[in-house]
Parts: structure tokens; C-alpha cells; sequence
């Protein structure tokens, strides 16, 4: 988490009445007018149904691109460009889930980003992915034996593409229906 009077304190701690001190966490879900409601079971059951890992050009203009619909940037029926799945989140929460410097003060951030692991765990196994299926591109840092960002020592990017338990973890079953009377993921 980050939150810091030392550089910048009017962008990442405004509210805080001290220098060094963490501002209190926001929330304002729901008030952001194009994102009005949280990513419904369909959603993710269509972006899983999106079989290549990406397409080019390989950025937030991918069609066709599990990667573009899971992190957000494509709706999930792989073609229609808006904001969807883990961005949907962020933004529809509001206040500092939906501000990029802080958002990981929020303790949601964790169970989201945990859940956008399962959904991707989820499609390794649907597909039987592995390494070898990450598509050959040259855009810097996004290529497949490019280093991921932040680790350290360097992993792959391709390296990312395995089961859970090959690091050391396993997630629980995957719900495949909603229960009665609830469509989105809460």
C-alpha cells in the first residue's frame, strides 16, 4: 500500500490530517455512471469461453483476447470494447479501489485481484494452457520471455502460466451457477 506525504501527498493522501498518516478508506459503489453494476456470472462464463490468451495488437484494443476481457479493457463476449471483469470492479467501488496509486489500501483489493487469479487458474485448466501458449509479440515488457513485473527474481511472463500448485497453492472449487435470485459476483 502506498500512501505518502514524503512525495507526493496531494495525489496520494489528501484527505490525511498528518504528513505520513494513511488517509481513510472510500468507497462509493455504484455511483460511477458508466459502471452501474458489478460483472455477473454470464460475464465470466463468456470471457472463459474466449480460448486464445491474447491477439494482436496485443494491448487494450485485443479482440478476441481472454487477457483484454479478464483484466477489463473487452466486454466478454470477446468483441465489443468497454470496461468489464477486474477493471468493472475498480471502478465500481469507487473512491480508492478506483484510484490506481492507492487502490491496494482497500482491503478488497486483495479478495479481488485473489478472485481474477481463480477466473485465470480457471482457464489454464478449461484449455490445458501452459507456457507455450503465450503468443509471440515484441511490445516491450509484454512479451513472453520479457520479465514480469514486479518480481525478483525475473519470472516469464510465459512462466505465469501454470496451474496454482506449481506455486505452492490451490484454489477451492469454482462456483458454476449463482445462487437463487443473485447475478453478480458479491
Amino acid at each position: 500500500a502506498i500512501c505518502s506525504g514524503f512525495d507526493f501527498p496531494d495525489e496520494y493522501c489528501p484527505l490525511a490530517d498528518e504528513e505520513y498518516k494513511l488517509e481513510r478508506l472510500h468507497r462509493k459503489p455504484g455511483t460511477t455512471p458508466y459502471a452501474p453494476n458489478l460483472p455477473t456470472y454470464e460475464d465470466v462464463d463468456n470471457a472463459l469461453k474466449l480460448e486464445k490468451l491474447d491477439t494482436p495488437p496485443f494491448n487494450e484494443t485485443s479482440r478476441h483476447s481472454f487477457r483484454n476481457s479478464l483484466e477489463g479493457f473487452l466486454s466478454p463476449d470477446g468483441v465489443t470494447l468497454k470496461r468489464s471483469l477486474h477493471n468493472l470492479v475498480h471502478i465500481y467501488l469507487g473512491g480508492t479501489m478506483s484510484q490506481i496509486p492507492i487502490s491496494s489500501n482497500d482491503p478488497i483489493f486483495i479478495l479481488h485481484h485473489s478472485f481474477i487469479d481463480k477466473i485465470f487458474e480457471t482457464w489454464i485448466a478449461k484449455y490445458n494452457k501452459s507456457p507455450d501458449d503465450f503468443p509471440e509479440n515484441n511490445l516491450m515488457g509484454q512479451g513472453p520471455n520479457d520479465c514480469a513485473t514486479p518480481y525478483f527474481p525475473c519470472y516469464k511472463n510465459k512462466d505465469l502460466i501454470y496451474s496454482s500448485t506449481k506455486f505452492g497453492y490451490k484454489f477451492s472449487s469454482f462456483l458454476r451457477k449463482p445462487p437463487m435470485g443473485r447475478r453478480n459476483y458479491q
